[in-house]
């Protein structure tokens, strides 16, 4: 997927402040490039089945009204990922932190420092992940996020098929619900 593939999969006032982003790590000498920004619900759960995501739910789930991808989140690394020591990459972080932080993005850098990985470097357990509201958004951007997608299979579904949707969408809501408060 290209820069611009995945960029169109981003709310519109995330994706301004993305680039922006993107743009000062650049000018810096840095080369990022996304490895997620919007997926799928079925994406997300195989992610946290292998513990590669803390939630049932993220910022990178979200569409809009219409049920099209509208991804509050993106996952940025540096394309010299393999040339790159973990020193080199915990800088990258780090000054991805800052300027995600300077436009008023979320950072995963700030999180719990789960992974020894990078908590070595004073980093949260998902430092290359940046995001367009604070975790405390996550219920309201799911709710409205599950309401438009009801309405959109309600449209092309019958009947027995719509109940199954609603039930569906309350074992997930309960699943994700109490893991989505202290993670993105």
């Amino acid at each position: 997927m290209t820069e611009a593939d995945f960029l169109a999969r981003c709310d519109p006032a995330f994706r301004s402040r993305l680039v922006a982003v993107l743009a000062a790590m650049r000018a810096r000498g840095h080369q990022p490039v996304m490895i997620y920004t919007w997926r799928t619900l079925a994406e997300q759960a195989e992610l946290y089945r292998k513990g590669a995501s803390k939630v049932t739910f993220s910022f990178h789930n979200a569409v809009n009204e219409l049920n099209q991808p509208a991804a509050l989140a993106a996952d940025v690394y540096d394309a010299r990922w393999r040339t790159l020591d973990d020193e080199e990459r915990a800088e990258f972080y780090v000054e991805l932190g800052t300027i995600a932080k300077a436009h008023g993005l979320a950072w995963g850098g700030d999180w719990a420092r789960t992974d020894p990985r990078w908590a070595a470097h004073g980093l949260g357990w998902d430092p290359g992940h940046v995001q367009g509201l604070p975790n405390s958004a996550l219920g309201s951007v799911k709710a409205r996020t599950l309401a438009a997608m009801e309405r959109a299979r309600s449209a092309t579904v019958g009947g027995g098929g719509a109940a199954v949707l609603v039930f569906g969408m309350f074992m997930l809501g309960a699943l994700g619900v109490g893991l989505a408060v202290s993670r993105r």
